[in-house]
């Protein structure tokens, strides 16, 4: 069977793991994968299904550093008050504030979509400390941010 050229190119990234994702990666391979992506939705599964796999294989991809550095800022500015002091409706907590503040890297870890009748997906990140503890969440924007899990418990450097 003859395959895209777009669906040649997503399989050549997913399967590069030593270069970083760029912002426009991450976009770009959501809509790949969406509803609007690829017109042969067979090669849209199967790239997902190949990121998924791969992602259990090497645990996430890193972002860029600037993309680590610009999603660190955000999330806590989204979080703090100017005076460091939890916003109200904060969505993160003692634990994952400590985790940015005292961030390595991140890794884009997944894709979530929460609704069956639709393919939007939301990037799923991994923001881990320098003393290895991290936690993972969802979200393209603060409002939609939603923490997944919080790991106490320091993982391997990679």
């Amino acid at each position: 069977m003859q395959r895209s050229k777009s669906f040649k190119k997503w399989l050549a990234r997913i399967e590069d793991t030593k270069t970083p994702w760029t912002e426009h990666d991450i976009i770009y391979f959501r809509k790949a994968i969406g509803h609007s992506g690829l017109k042969d939705r067979s090669e849209a599964e199967l790239l997902y299904s190949r990121f998924d796999k791969m992602v259990d294989k090497i645990g996430g991809y890193r972002i860029t550093s600037e993309q680590d550095e610009k999603g660190r800022v955000y999330l806590l500015d989204s979080s703090l008050k100017k005076n460091r002091q939890p916003r109200k409706m904060n969505k993160l907590g003692g634990f994952e504030i400590g985790v940015l503040k005292n961030l390595d890297f991140h890794f884009f870890c997944g894709l979530y979509n929460n609704n069956p009748y639709y393919e939007h997906y939301f990037p799923v990140y991994r923001a881990v400390a320098k003393d290895g503890t991290y936690f993972e969440y969802i979200g393209a924007t603060y409002f939609q941010v939603e923490v997944l899990d919080t790991y106490r418990t320091p993982i391997r450097k990679v």
